[in-house]
């Protein structure tokens, strides 16, 4: 019953009085049609958009780091809490799945024939498991001939992206050479007190130093990761980066791996509420890090809302037209 009297009232609006055909009901009846085709179409494209964005953005970054700033000096100043007091603690809170100290900046890769920049990150072997197995998904595949990629980081091992080891004619097992960029300045200063020393004793000193300064390392390559799911970073044992760094043992923070990535900033709200985070380290999630970008989706999103207010909006009126014909 119900069924025929929606289609009694449908012909009876769509069905012009004076002639079988309208063309004020065909444009109405293509209005609501763009109307409802537009609104299933464009809303999961953008929503599927936006989730894709934030698995990628949450399949190469820790969910919470906690970097370490330079410790206030002074009479009253807080103890320091170093990084192997605090990581334990970390590991003891519910919905972690792993803490592991890292160490990361810009250095210089060169082969036999050429060089380039790139941006290291430095995990440790135990303790960045979780961190490992995300980035492992994102490895190439071994060509035939070369060994297995790893992501596993325990030795003198370097793992690139694909760009890098494209532009540098790089492949799986190759050697490289890593010369930290910020220790370029120091290079220089050695290079020149070398110049300038009298003594024999001096200048063996100085050229000591010079060699500390530029710390070039060899590693293999054992692994090649995909830039685009990666953001061209590249990674290294943390000892390796320690030492390029010139940092003895220090780390530039921690990285944080939760259960659920987007409770992240929940976690670190509870987290300095309840006291957790100790003087000197400043906690920041993968939503603080990438914030300009999913403020512009967002932007994008009420945009999109905007449009399909209209479109929703001609539908109504060509509703309203064929009814009232």
């Amino acid at each position: 019953m119900l069924n025929n009297a929606s289609l009694f009232l449908g012909l009876r609006y769509l069905q012009p009085k004076r002639s079988f055909l309208s063309i004020i009901t065909i444009i109405s009846v293509m209005g609501i049609l763009l109307g409802v085709g537009v609104l299933i179409v464009v809303i999961p494209v953008m929503k599927g958009f936006e989730l894709d964005f934030k698995k990628l953005l949450i399949g190469f970054e820790p969910h919470v780091l906690l970097l370490h700033e330079e410790p206030i000096q002074g009479e009253n100043a807080p103890a320091e809490v170093k990084w192997q007091q605090l990581v334990p603690e970390l590991r003891k809170q519910e919905g972690v799945l792993s803490v592991a100290p890292f160490a990361a900046g810009m250095v210089m890769v060169s082969t036999e024939s050429s060089s380039a920049g790139i941006e290291i990150y430095g995990l440790p072997d135990e303790g960045a498991e979780a961190m490992k197995e995300k980035l492992s998904k994102q490895l190439h595949r071994a060509r035939e001939g070369e060994p297995a990629p790893s992501m596993e980081l325990s030795g003198d091992e370097i793992v690139l992206n694909d760009q890098i080891a494209g532009q540098l004619g790089l492949s799986l097992g190759d050697e490289v050479t890593l010369v930290a960029t910020n220790n370029v300045p120091k290079f220089i200063n050695s290079l020149n007190k070398a110049k300038e020393a009298k003594s024999d004793q001096e200048k063996v000193k100085l050229f000591d130093e010079l060699q500390e300064g530029a710390v070039p390392r060899p590693l293999t390559v054992s692994g090649i990761l995909r830039a685009d799911t990666t953001w061209g970073r590249c990674y290294v044992p943390l000892h390796v980066a320690q030492e390029l760094f010139g940092l003895k043992g220090r780390v530039h923070g921690v990285g944080m791996e939760l259960k659920d990535a987007h409770s992240a900033r929940a976690f670190v709200r509870a987290m300095i509420d309840a006291e957790k985070i100790p003087f000197g380290w400043q906690p920041s999630t993968w939503m603080d890090r990438h914030e300009q970008r999913l403020a512009a989706i967002e932007t994008e999103r009420v945009m999109m809302w905007f449009v399909l207010s209209f479109v929703i909006l001609v539908a109504a009126f060509s509703v309203a037209t064929t009814t009232l014909t």
